[in-house]
């Protein structure tokens, strides 16, 4: 269990496209599947895992 308010993952970033976490919007506690996706600000096509880190991270408004 990690809290989306305060770990930075893909998963919770406004750029990630892939699928979303299972979070407790009141808690903020989330459970975040290791799954591959896309990411909006790389334009290299190439898939990110959801739990990885990108130094352009923006949190999106729904885990704040």
């Amino acid at each position: 269990m990690i809290n989306c308010r305060e770990e930075k993952l893909c998963a919770f970033c406004k750029y990630w496209l892939g699928s979303s976490p299972d979070v407790d919007y009141i808690t903020g506690n989330s459970k975040v599947r290791r799954t591959a996706g896309l990411c909006s600000q790389d334009e290299s096509g190439r898939t990110h895992n959801s739990t990885d880190l990108c130094p352009k991270f923006s949190r999106g408004l729904s885990y704040m």
